[in-house]
This record gives structure tokens, sequence and C-alpha cells, in this order.
């Protein structure tokens, strides 16, 4: 009988059965996160109580699919055994007509992604970050939203350790000979990491096999923590004016195929003005580290020429600065590449040459 199933509805292992939880749970939480943005500072909380009520279904994914689902219709509710919580039991009866709905969609491909993510975190990658998490849990306040100076000290002590950003600490680690980036996560446990893990290993999924973009290997909801490409190159906002005063024209070309890549699978690039998500190596050109979902409607021509300014920041020890000859050729060739290969694009959004011809 189980053979006769479509693919979703087939007896699984645990770790996909996990996966397709996840699955479900990140793109439920992907949906609302838009509200999220959009509120007012006051109303955000209301939302981060109904991210958390989702998020807290996370660990309990796997009951959201019974070992057998001999069923044809949405109404076949499972049993749930007393080890789940109440709530949590209620939660995902209340979910579960979306969820059917979900894997009715054919999900095979985001499946057995994250199957494979989650398996090799668990044969690969747990034994080598387990001292690192160990350590990190060890320091009082190295998980905490607001971090003290002295605890993000202590973290920093930490063999391989790179650095710590909005998120979460970022290590170097390698495995087999092979470099990768952990990426361990802090913030309430039910909130914050349920809010960018989601929203992380979502962006990821979509941007697997994008060039010059960074690649997600393995992760694990329970460690809060994610395993990444190591990607060459020194971030943009660290070079000193004089080291990189100009782009050869195919690794323009190559960045604009990587943001219309990023674009159309509904992802951009975090361009904030430091530059720390733009790697710049002199062999490979600009490669990209954390891909972000676009939420609020934004297209390549909407962030293109921000993209550009990113690129043009340089540091001299003190404030950053805009290295205008810089930003101007980045301009001309983005213009140029764009009537060359993406005519149709630039007819549909014209204001892009202007920005891109306009100082910085």
């Amino acid at each position: 009988m189980q053979e006769n199933l479509p693919y979703p509805f087939r007896k699984k292992p645990k770790n996909e059965l996990v996966a397709q939880g996840d699955a479900f749970i990140d793109e439920k939480i992907s949906k609302m996160i838009p509200d999220l943005y959009r509120a007012q500072p006051e109303e955000r909380m209301s939302y981060a109580g109904k991210l958390k009520a989702v998020g807290e279904l996370l660990p309990y994914s796997k009951v959201l699919t019974p070992d057998v689902m001999e069923f044809t219709d949405d109404t076949h509710v499972p049993v749930f055994s007393d080890a789940i919580p109440v709530h949590i039991a209620k939660a995902a009866k209340e979910h579960w007509a979306e969820y059917v709905a979900f894997l009715k969609a054919e999900k095979k491909e985001t499946i057995l992604f994250r199957k494979e993510c989650l398996d090799t975190y668990a044969n690969k990658f747990k034994n080598v970050v387990q001292p690192i998490l160990d350590r990190i849990h060890a320091i009082p306040g190295a998980i905490a939203v607001q971090m003290g100076n002295e605890a993000k000290e202590k973290v920093s002590q930490i063999p391989g350790y790179v650095e710590t950003g909005t998120r979460g600490h970022v290590f170097k680690i390698e495995v087999g000979g092979v470099p990768y980036i952990m990426k361990k996560f802090f913030g309430d446990p039910k909130v914050m990491p349920v809010f960018v893990e989601s929203d992380q290993v979502l962006a990821h999924q979509r941007s697997q096999g994008i060039p010059h973009t960074q690649q997600l290997v393995g992760y694990s909801h329970d460690d809060h923590t994610l395993i990444l490409s190591y990607m060459n190159g020194k971030e943009i906002g660290n070079y000193k004016s004089g080291e990189l005063d100009s782009l050869p024209k195919e690794h323009v070309r190559n960045l604009i195929d990587t943001c219309m890549a990023l674009n159309d699978r509904g992802l951009l690039v975090d361009y904030h003005y430091d530059g720390g998500n733009f790697l710049y190596d002199k062999n490979e050109g600009v490669n990209f580290i954390d891909p972000t979902l676009s939420y609020q409607g934004e297209n390549w021509s909407t962030w293109i020429n921000q993209v550009r300014r990113t690129l043009s920041v340089r540091s001299d020890g003190g404030p950053k600065t805009i290295n205008n000859e810089l930003a101007k050729q980045l301009g001309e060739e983005m213009v140029s590449i764009l009537k060359e290969n993406y005519p149709g694009r630039l007819k549909e959004h014209p204001q892009v040459i202007s920005a891109l011809e306009r100082r910085i």
C-alpha cells in the first residue's frame, strides 16, 4: 500500500519526516514575516508571538507526519501520543489541512534537500562543531540578544572564530581538509533562532546552485547552527583606497548574472553599507554570502544601484568612504552589460539607467 502512495505520503525515515515538517513550517513562517516587517514597532511583539507559536512546532515537526499516512483527503487528523504537549498537538491539528495541502503540492525536491542537509550535519559535522558549541554555551550571556563585550571577547578566543554578527557567531572549521563556515545563532531560542533559521534555510535552499553564492551544506534546528560553504575573498568594506580601484568587466558581468539569478528566485543580497556580505577575490570576482528572502516586493531594479554603492566602499581606518571613480566605472559597465544581456528587463525598468549613471 505504501509503495502505491504518492511520494509525500510514503513512510519515511525520521530525518526525512523532520525535513518535511521543517519545510512546511519554514514556508509558513516566511509568509508571516512580511507582516512583521510592515508592522509598526508597537505591533511587532504580537507578530513575534505568532512566530513563536509556529516556531514551537519545530522540535515536534516529526509528529506532523505519522509513520503511515494512508488517507486520501484532508479530514484525516493523526492521533498524538500523550508524550506530545497538549498545546503542540492542538496547534498541529489546527495546521493539519494546510500541511496536507503542502505535501500534495509535491515538495519532493525541497524535502530531500533538507533531509540531505540534516543527515550531513549529523553524520559529518556534529562531532566537529559540538566542542565549539559546548564552549559557547559555557560562556554566560554568549547566546543572549543583548550580548556584553566580555561574553563576546570570550567567544572570540575559541579556535576558528571569525566574527560575531547581528544574528550569530561565525567560525571557520575544517572537515576532511575542506574549509567550511559554521554559524551559531543566538537570541531567544523560541523566537529569534526560529525567525532567522527559517529565513536563512529557505533562502539558501532557493540559492542552491547559483554561482558565486554561498551554499548551505548542513543545518540543525536543535543546535541553531548552519554549515555553509567557505567562500574565497576579502570583505569589500575592508579594502583600502588604492587596493581595488577597478573591477574587470568579466567580474562585473558575473556580478550582474548572479544578481539576476538571485532575483529570479525571490532573493536579494544584503547590501548594507559596510559590504560585509560581499567578498572579492581577484581570481573569482565578487562572491555573495547570506542571500536574503525578498519579502517586500524588492526586485533587482530596486537594489542594483545599492550593490554598486556597497562595492565602492573603502576603509582607510576612519569612517568608510566611497571611491567615486570606481562607482563611476561600475555604473557605466553595469548599464552596458544590462543593455547587452538584459534588454527586456531594462526596458521594464528604464529608471535603472539614470540611477546607475548618477554620482553616488
